[in-house]
């Protein structure tokens, strides 16, 4: 999964990375001579490179909070710092400011940098990276045997075809290294600042998920690039999700039809919080509609006909919030639809539902043979509401982040039991096999 972004504005799902290893802009970087070409840096990490040792640690701190949120609990976090002076602090504010703990550090050790102003320039000095090793208390993968790993800095003949690189990257060599000993096959690794791509690279090669952001675009294009040159793409576009995110599909039969699936939206805590912040400022409104003599809060959003970039700035709150549950959905809505031979299928709008204390509904009494009935539910802190199928003898509490496909004819209607507290949040949308006139 591609992403670009501000590292401390990318949020994951809660216990889904196996492996955070990312290298960020050194301290100090520009201001010690080694001036970045315009691109390599988004104006965020220039000033991260070039701000005070209490910026840059503050900006760090907020990294590995949120790498922390995303860590799994037998998971590890591999970030490199250059300037020794800052390891200390950097560890004790790390130590402070989250539970992580520290384990020993792993020693990069290069020579042969390029001169970014004059790239024919090598600069033969030897310089170490400190990839500082933290945990939840139990990771899975110990230690390196080899806690120095001399590998040379190389301009890269392969990315110096690429349009806007020099040739400057971490070392693949190095990145298989630590992806290899501290992930296994099929485990997801995230590289928040992730330049052009090495480490999803290492993945590529060594058959990881990768997760990749960086707050430059020309970054960003480069590392797709990369990556479709490494999986033999070249010439082929490549979506954020396409080829990157390989979903895991946990899904569970309640009955014949009516199925659950799990795990939907990579860091789904952050919508409710996304949501009610964008209508508490007047960006958006809720819609007050009756149903069942209940009153719901309701926004309607077409359902996107063209994929674009969640992450994307320009894009409005209606379509941010309709690509990021239409695009996860429609992973779970393609295996409902293929496991059931469903015949081409076209889409209702999105609904975002906002139910309150007291809601309950009825029975439904929705015939519509040729629908398919989503429900993606946001939370799970509210007591009752659950689902009701009496026809199957089937009563479901939704759980955060799951869905529940049906079909929407006889035999499925269902009611929803009253709310007795806190306040529920669901998409609703219908997957139509035939157009409605």
């Amino acid at each position: 999964m591609f992403y670009c972004k501000d590292a401390t504005e990318i949020f994951l799902e809660k216990e889904s990375v196996d492996l955070f290893f990312t290298l960020p802009p050194y301290y100090g970087t520009l201001n010690s001579g080694r001036e970045a070409p315009v691109g390599e840096y988004g104006n965020y990490e220039q000033q991260m490179a070039n701000g005070s040792q209490e910026e840059y640690l503050d900006c760090l701190v907020k990294v590995m909070k949120h790498m922390e949120h995303a860590l799994k609990p037998t998971g590890s976090i591999l970030i490199g710092i250059l300037s020794q002076p800052l390891l200390y602090y950097f560890i004790s504010s790390v130590m402070k400011e989250t539970s992580l703990l520290p384990h020993h550090p792993i020693i990069w050790e290069y020579g042969n940098m390029p001169n970014n102003n004059e790239p024919s320039k090598i600069k033969h000095n030897k310089t170490q990276v400190y990839f500082l090793h933290f945990s939840k208390g139990s990771p899975k993968f110990k230690e390196l045997e080899k806690m120095i790993i001399d590998i040379p800095w190389q301009l890269d003949a392969e990315l110096i075809n690429i349009e806007g690189h020099t040739g400057d990257s971490t070392p693949l060599d190095f990145c298989n290294i630590i992806v290899s000993h501290f992930s296994e096959e099929g485990d997801t690794v995230a590289d928040i600042m992730g330049g052009t791509g090495s480490v999803a690279h290492a993945c590529i090669n060594l058959n990881r998920n990768f997760i990749y952001n960086d707050v430059s675009e020309d970054q960003v294009r480069i590392a797709k690039e990369r990556i479709r040159k490494a999986k033999n793409l070249e010439g082929k576009e490549m979506s954020n999700t396409e080829q990157a995110y390989t979903p895991k599909i946990e899904k569970e039969d309640l009955a014949p039809g009516l199925t659950v699936y799990k795990n939907i939206i990579p860091g789904y805590e952050q919508l409710i919080p996304y949501i009610e912040q964008v209508t508490y400022s007047g960006m958006a409104e809720w819609s007050v509609d009756t149903i069942a003599g209940n009153y719901v809060q309701t926004m309607s959003f077409p359902y996107p006909q063209e994929f674009k970039d969640p992450n994307d700035f320009s894009i409005t709150f209606q379509e941010r919030v309709a690509l990021v549950t239409a695009g996860f959905l429609g992973f779970a809505e393609k295996d409902y639809v293929d496991s059931n031979a469903l015949p081409q299928k076209f889409h209702d709008q999105i609904g975002l539902m906002r139910y309150s204390v007291g809601a309950s509904f009825p029975i439904s009494e929705n015939e519509d043979k040729n629908a398919i009935t989503v429900m993606y539910f946001l939370n799970d802190d509210y007591s009752e509401g659950a689902l009701e199928f009496p026809e199957l003898n089937v009563t479901y509490k939704p759980k955060a982040n799951e869905a529940l496909i049906f079909p929407s004819g006889s035999g499925y209607e269902y009611s929803i039991s009253k709310i007795d507290e806190g306040t529920k949040y669901a998409v609703i949308t219908y997957i139509r096999m035939r157009r409605l006139t």
